[in-house]
């Protein structure tokens, strides 16, 4: 051979072995017609082991996997393999992006290429690892709202996700509100809590394919509108009156609350709620909510004005009781009568006086007999006619016979 089927880089296969030149021992060649018969020297196919080297992918990417990646144990003489087919297992093949989580086979074949010649060797194929890595999924819980003293379901569908590969999808989350009361219950008071996803499933997703991360969401429980209007009110003219606290009413509280007080006040100057306060209507507007069951901070509160009305004291002006002689002339004047029922110490300046008859019975042609003084106009003194109801009442006019 060339080189001979001795040397180390000498192609598998049958060679010749060619005997000469015998000598030494006892034997003398001159005594023999010697013949040389070759025999044969067998060059027999290096064991070569071919390995498949690991490698892996993320659920939902493809992967092309590498000729180059393998490992070779036993080539001679320094040689080289150029390439391997590799082939990955699995139905859809573990390189495909809906190969499932999981590990799968790669099969080296078809050793080729480089230096070696792949006659020289008895080549065995080594099986690898492909490992399909679960892919990332965040689930994050959706913001809702509702209103204090509402009841709220959270359902299964309030999330949204990222991250899902080849167009799957999930079908249902479980959401839990946070809160003692939860923050979903009537009674869960005004302010943020946390809505948490979990347990996702249903859909075209399979969990084992991805490595998921629940996010959560808000929830946020706005105040309820409470009205609060203060109750109308009355007093009459010249009397005090105190607002106290109780007279409102309510519109809007939740889970049976109540309010317990609110602070009144009277416009005015002087208040409404004044004795010299003058006869007429007054706004009572209501503050500070306070006391009861409820929390004010549950609540947007709009305070409702209510009235307060002062009505007119009643005030009766009497004429008082004149008298003259037939045939004299008398005059009324305006500050014959007298007053029942003037608040605060006012006063009336003067009244208008008339006396009946035809003539009237304060001419001197007036027989003798009674007439009737009647009052009207009351005015003047510090009292203000608005301030009351008034009533005249009448005097009497008599007119004494003449002697």
């Amino acid at each position: 051979g060339s080189p001979a089927g001795t040397a180390a880089t000498a192609a598998a296969g049958p060679y010749t072995i060619t005997p000469s030149s015998a000598t030494g021992g006892t034997f003398s060649t001159a005594n023999y017609t010697i013949t040389y018969a070759t025999g044969t020297l067998t060059v027999s196919p290096a064991a070569l082991a071919i390995t498949a080297s690991a490698q892996s992918k993320t659920y939902g990417a493809s992967l092309v996997l590498d000729t180059s990646a393998f490992t070779t144990s036993g080539l001679q003489n320094g040689e080289t393999v150029g390439s391997v087919t590799l082939t990955a297992s699995g139905s859809p093949a573990g390189t495909a992006a809906t190969a499932a989580v999981g590990p799968y086979n790669i099969t080296p074949s078809a050793a080729t290429g480089g230096t070696f010649n792949a006659a020289n060797y008895t080549i065995t194929y080594a099986a690898g690892t492909l490992t399909v890595n679960q892919a990332a999924l965040t689930i994050t819980a959706t913001a809702q709202s509702k209103t204090y003293g509402t009841t709220l379901v959270l359902g299964t569908s309030a999330f949204t996700t990222s991250g899902l590969q080849n167009g799957e999808t999930v079908g249902s989350a479980t959401l839990t509100a946070s809160g003692s009361p939860a923050g979903t219950a009537a009674t869960a008071a005004a302010g943020p809590y946390t809505i948490t996803p979990s347990a996702a499933t249903g859909g075209t997703f399979s969990v084992a394919n991805y490595t998921i991360t629940y996010a959560t969401g808000a929830l946020t429980v706005n105040p309820a509108a409470l009205t609060v209007t203060a109750s109308a009110q009355s007093k009459t003219y010249g009397a005090t009156l105190v607002l106290g606290t109780s007279a409102f009413t309510t519109s809007g509280l939740q889970n049976g609350e109540t309010v317990g007080s609110v602070t009144l006040a009277a416009s005015g100057s002087p208040t409404g709620t004044a004795a010299t306060a003058a006869a007429g209507p007054y706004t009572i507007t209501p503050s500070a909510a306070t006391g009861g069951t409820f929390t004010p901070a549950n609540y947007a509160i709009t305070y409702a004005t209510g009235t307060l009305t002062v009505n007119p004291a009643g005030l009766t002006v009497t004429a008082t009781a004149q008298s003259k002689a037939y045939g004299t002339t008398l005059v009324l004047g305006t500050s014959a009568f007298t007053t029942s029922g003037l608040q605060n110490s006012e006063t009336v300046g003067a009244v208008t006086l008339t006396a009946s008859g035809s003539p009237a019975g304060n001419t001197a042609a007036a027989a003798a007999g009674p007439y009737t003084i009647t009052p009207s106009a009351a005015t003047g003194g510090t009292f203000s006619p608005a301030n009351y109801a008034i009533t005249y009442a009448a005097g009497t006019l008599t007119v004494n016979p003449a002697a």
